[in-house]
Parts: structure tokens; sequence; C-alpha cells
């Protein structure tokens, strides 16, 4: 099943034919998969490879959209995180409902295209651009499998996302927060407290375990997203607030929807607008640049894969600390220039 060959360049390919499951292709599919290499010893050994993978999935070409389906959510079960699952199943059942096809291999770029283009009728670009880059990832693993000859979702751009100001908390609005909620309940100021000094998302301040926790380095070991973790340093208050806890195998041992509940109630009651859980690691990032710490270091203490990310989403500003630097600015330029340049 397939032969060695080489081309111009003198890299080795692996050339076969394949049956093609498309209803609407008949006959075999030629298909060609490099090597990468010119080492005709590395090139017979990847072929060798190569020959078995194939035979391994000739079975599974044959399945349907459904039994893809089945299989891939239970494939990520064992290798990704619950959140990433959840999203696998929702995305794929989307495409299901606007691409009814019977097999994986009868989807092309026409029905990604127009599988967008739906969406965003009634859809924020961000929601589409959600389920394009889970379909993405999705058809790239079908690709690596050979359950397909190329991802049809690949070359689909994303939609240009609109940039929204953060939403960052006022000293005086952390101040009413905090006061409002040893009033409501005093029994998770500490939990809010360390949102705010940490920067951790919700679920992970939620999956912290004691073993994780540095007291000597004064630092936390973060399981983040999937399989990814990061050192945090810990603030004396932070690092109090978790001393306090160091007998429990977990500091914080709620459930994320009654912090969102609690923050929610806290919030209003407090009389303030339109701002989420979230947002304390919002208004975290925002403190730290505030008092000069670099967003690439800001980047690695939040977890995001670039500093794009943190710009975009999280690096406001705040007015009150930005004015007293304006004002610092003002009087040192006003000091190199010559007197009355400005009138004065």
């Amino acid at each position: 099943m397939g032969k060695l060959r080489r081309n111009r360049l003198g890299i080795y390919f692996f050339d076969s034919y394949v049956d093609s499951y498309d209803y609407n292709v008949k006959g075999r599919k030629r298909k060609r998969i490099s090597l990468g290499t010119r080492d005709v010893k590395v090139a017979r050994a990847k072929c060798a490879e190569l020959r078995i993978e194939l035979e391994d999935y000739k079975d599974i070409q044959s399945r349907s959209m459904e039994d893809f389906k089945r299989d891939y959510v239970k494939w990520a079960e064992l290798r990704r995180a619950p959140t990433t699952v959840k999203n696998y199943v929702i995305v794929l059942k989307k495409i299901s409902e606007l691409i009814p096809v019977k097999s994986i291999t009868q989807i092309e770029r026409r029905h990604a295209e127009s599988f967008v283009i739906t969406l965003a009728q009634n859809m924020t670009a961000r929601g589409v651009n959600f389920y394009l880059r889970t379909a993405k990832a999705v058809f790239n693993d079908a690709l690596e499998w050979n359950l397909i000859y190329e991802n049809p979702f690949a070359k689909i751009q994303m939609l240009k996302e609109k940039t929204i100001k953060p939403r960052i908390l006022s000293p005086h609005e952390i101040s009413l927060f905090f006061s409002k909620a040893a009033e409501l309940y005093p029994k998770l100021v500490e939990v809010f407290q360390f949102y705010l000094l940490t920067g951790l998302r919700r679920s992970e301040a939620i999956g912290l375990r004691m073993e994780d926790v540095n007291f000597e380095t004064s630092s936390i070991l973060v399981h983040g997203k999937g399989d990814k973790y990061r050192v945090v340093p810990l603030m004396p208050i932070a690092r109090d607030i978790l001393l306090r806890r160091k007998d429990a195998p977990r500091p914080f041992e709620w459930a994320g929807s009654t912090l969102t509940h609690a923050f929610n109630d806290i919030r209003k009651s407090a009389g303030i607008k339109n701002v989420k859980l979230h947002d304390l690691r919002k208004t975290f990032a925002t403190m730290l640049m505030d008092y000069g710490i670099s967003s690439l270091a800001i980047t690695n203490w939040l977890g995001h894969e670039d500093d794009q990310v943190t710009r975009r989403h999280y690096l406001g500003y705040n007015d009150a600390a930005t004015m007293e630097k304006m004002k610092e600015l003002e009087k040192g330029i006003l000091l190199s220039l010559p007197e009355g340049t400005f009138g004065s």
C-alpha cells in the first residue's frame, strides 16, 4: 500500500491511493505525504510507520459523522479539560445542525464558509470566532487521523472583533464591594480578596490545593487551561489567607456557581453596575501595570498565550493613577522648557 518516492528537491514522500468515502466521488484518491527528509534510511522508517498507521485507520475512515462525533468526544474526555470537551460537544452539535451530511469527508470549504455566514446572522463576531476556532481544532485532529484529506475550516478567516474596554473596578468600588461583602457574606470575603490579589481565574482558585502552595518562596503552582501550569507569586496578604487555611486539602471549598451568585448579590447591594467576578482578575492586571510591572510579566502571571490577549481583554487603566502620572510627567516637561513657554 503506497510507494516511497522522491521529489525534484530530493525530499522523500509517501505516495499512495486511498479509498474515497465522499459519496460524490467514485474510485480511489491519490494521497501524497511529505516525509520531510532527504535521508533514504529515515524515509524508509517513516514510510513503514505510515503504512501501519493508514492500515489502522482504514476501518475508521468509513464511519459516519455521528460515529465521528461519538468517538471524538470519548477520545477528548481522556485528554482534554472538561470545559474543552463541553465546547467540542457544543460545536459538533451546531455543525451537524447547519451542515447535514452523512460522512465527515463530505464537508467542504464551501460548507464551512456557509456555516460561518449563518452563525454571523445572529451572533457576535466573538461568538462566531469561538465556533470557528473550535471547529478548526477538531478537524485538525480528524486530518491527523487521516479521516479527511484537508481541513475545510483551516483557511476560513476569523471575523474582526470589536475592541471592548476592560471593566476595571475603581478604588472606591473596591472599597464599597468589600464593605458590603463583610456584611452579607463574611465567610467569602477572603476568597474574593484572593482573586483580587492573585488574578486567578475562578476555576483556578477553586482547584488550588495546599500541596501546590510554597510558603517558603511565597508562590503557588497554578494549573490553568488544559494541561498548562504556571508559578504565581503571592503578596503577603494572599499568603496569610492561605496560611490560615493550611490544614485543609483545598483552601477554597466552594462551588463556582456559589461564588458567582454571591459576587452578583454583593455588587448589586453595593450599587456597582456592569461588573463580573472575572473583572477582579482584570482589575488586578491593570493595577500591576499602573505600578510599573511589564506587560510580559503580567502575561506570564495571568497565564495568557501572548501579550496580545492581555492587552486586548485585560489591560485598561485606572483613571486616578493615570492622571497622577500625567501630572508628574507634565512637571518634568515644564522643568525642561524655558520659563513662559505656555504663558505661565
